[in-house]
C-alpha cells in the first residue's frame, strides 16, 4: 500500500475513533460529499478525454487539408495550419487533466469505501457498499467481475486492461502524432515549434507521474 493511501486511511479512521468520534449525521454528510466528488471527477475525466480526441481529429483534419478554414465566434480563419502549433499543447493539457481526474476519482472512491468500512463495517464487509457508489463503469465492472471465474474472468481482466490502455496510451499516440505534424507542417519558425513541443512534453510527463500515483492507489 502506498504512503499516500495509508495516510488517507489513517485520517479517515481517526474520524470515527478515539474519545470524540464524529456523529452519524456528520459521517453521512462526509460520505455524501466524497461520493459526489467522485462522480464529478469521473465525469470530468470522460469530458477531458473526449476533448483530447477531438483536438487530435482537428489536427489530423488540418494537416491533411480536410479543414482549411473555419468560422469561430463570428471570426473567419482562412488558414488553420497555424493551429498545428497550439494543438500539441492542448492535447498535453487535456491529457494531464484526464489523468488528474482519474487520480481524483480513484482517491475519492477509495476514501468513500474507507468511510463505509469505518462507519458501516457490515455493509462494507458484505460488498453492499458498491451499490451505494455512483453508477459508473468502474462500479458496474467490479460488481460483475469480482466473482467471475474461467473465461468470464479472462474477459473481465482483458476489458479492464483495454480501458486502461485507451486512457493511458491513446493520448500519448495522439500527442506524438500531432507533435510530428506540428514540427513538419506548422507555418512558423522551426525553433518556435520545437519549444512548444518541449513545453508540451513537460506537461505530458507530469501526467505520467500522476498516472504512477493512480497505479499506487490500486495496490
Amino acid at each position: 500500500m502506498s504512503k499516500n493511501k495509508s495516510q488517507l486511511y489513517r485520517s479517515i479512521d481517526a474520524l470515527f475513533e478515539g474519545d470524540d468520534p464524529i456523529s452519524d449525521a456528520v459521517g453521512q454528510k462526509v460520505l455524501d460529499l466524497i461520493l459526489n466528488n467522485a462522480e464529478q471527477a469521473e465525469k470530468k475525466m470522460y469530458a477531458r478525454f473526449a476533448v483530447l480526441i477531438s483536438l487530435w481529429l482537428v489536427g489530423y483534419g488540418v494537416a491533411n487539408g480536410m479543414l482549411a478554414d473555419a468560422t469561430i465566434l463570428g471570426a473567419e480563419f482562412k488558414d488553420l495550419s497555424v493551429s498545428l502549433l497550439a494543438l500539441p499543447f492542448g492535447i498535453a493539457l487535456f491529457y494531464y487533466g484526464t489523468i488528474s481526474s482519474l487520480l481524483a476519482t480513484t482517491t475519492y472512491r477509495d476514501a468513500g469505501q474507507r468511510v463505509m468500512r469505518a462507519h458501516w463495517k457490515k455493509v462494507h464487509d458484505n460488498d453492499v457498499h458498491y451499490l451505494l457508489m455512483p453508477p459508473s463503469f468502474y462500479a458496474i465492472e467490479y460488481m460483475t467481475g469480482r466473482e467471475a471465474s474461467g473465461f468470464t474472468r479472462i474477459v473481465y481482466v482483458g476489458w479492464m486492461l483495454t480501458l486502461l490502455g485507451i486512457v493511458t496510451v491513446v493520448p500519448l499516440i495522439c500527442f506524438a502524432h500531432l507533435s510530428y505534424l506540428a514540427v513538419n507542417q506548422a507555418p512558423v519558425v522551426p525553433w518556435v515549434t520545437i519549444v512548444v513541443v518541449v513545453l508540451s512534453s513537460v506537461v505530458v510527463l507530469r501526467g505520467l507521474l500522476l498516472w504512477a500515483q493512480v497505479l499506487s492507489f490500486t495496490e
